[in-house]
């Protein structure tokens, strides 16, 4: 079996099919595995939510999310972690990190576990083409061509591509015959020709957004808005 992607879906499945007695190959594009991992919640790697549930997500299909949650609910991914060895400790609002607050702890202690159930790790091995003949998959690769009965594919998405993001795994996907559903972004920044936005990067408050077109009132929506580290006195007036 072949896993495309070093990231924490990669690494998180070859752990799985490992253990299920699978011989797994994990091929990462980066010269380290966990790159997005190391970034995640500013460095302290936010693994999961205490409360998390249906309602906090967006979706054309609510069912698929239900079905997903109820098989692999918080206390599964903590039970996972914790076998692993990785203790988890709860933040604000519910939010769960590593009990040293340090995304490294989490890429080290899930390539231990990886490496220990028999995953073979490749960096530095970009995948180029897929094709598939018969009911093996042919992977031309920039470190030769592999075969497999078994693929999955956890390139990630296009977000951050300094750390290796691209489109390859929905070319890859397409290619194979699935398709796709519309993508949209769900963590952005805003942009805005004031100069006091540049500094709102860091402090986070909840607040109320509402959207005006050409002076007509669109939508409102409840959201976590990130502030300018000033007086109160000093803040802007803005909706």
């Amino acid at each position: 079996m072949i896993i495309i992607g070093g990231g924490a879906s990669g690494l998180i499945a070859a752990i799985t099919a490992a253990k299920a007695g699978q011989s797994v190959t994990l091929l990462e594009q980066n010269s380290k595995i966990g790159k997005k991992i190391l970034v995640s919640g500013n460095g302290k790697c936010n693994i999961d939510n205490k409360f998390i549930s249906t309602d906090r997500f967006h979706s054309q299909n609510p069912d698929f999310i239900k079905e997903v949650l109820e098989g692999y609910d918080f206390e599964i991914v903590k039970k996972f972690f914790t076998s692993i060895g990785l203790e988890l400790i709860e933040g604000k609002e519910g939010k769960m990190f590593p009990m040293s607050l340090q995304a490294s702890s989490v890429v080290e202690l899930l390539e231990y576990e990886a490496k220990r159930a028999g995953v073979q790790i490749v960096c530095n091995c970009a995948v180029n083409g897929i094709a598939k003949e018969g009911d093996t998959f042919k992977l031309e690769t920039t470190e030769g061509t592999r075969t497999c009965k078994k693929l999955l594919i956890a390139s990630g998405s296009p977000a951050a591509p300094q750390l290796g993001g691209s489109n390859s795994g929905y070319a890859f996907a397409t290619k194979m015959g699935h398709s796709l559903i519309a993508r949209y972004p769900s963590l952005v920044q805003l942009r805005s020709d004031e100069n006091w936005v540049k500094s709102c990067a860091g402090v986070k408050v909840a607040g109320l957004a509402k959207l005006y077109a050409n002076g007509e009132y669109i939508t409102e929506k409840k959201v976590i808005f990130s502030l300018p580290t000033m007086a109160s006195a000093d803040l802007p007036s803005w909706t």
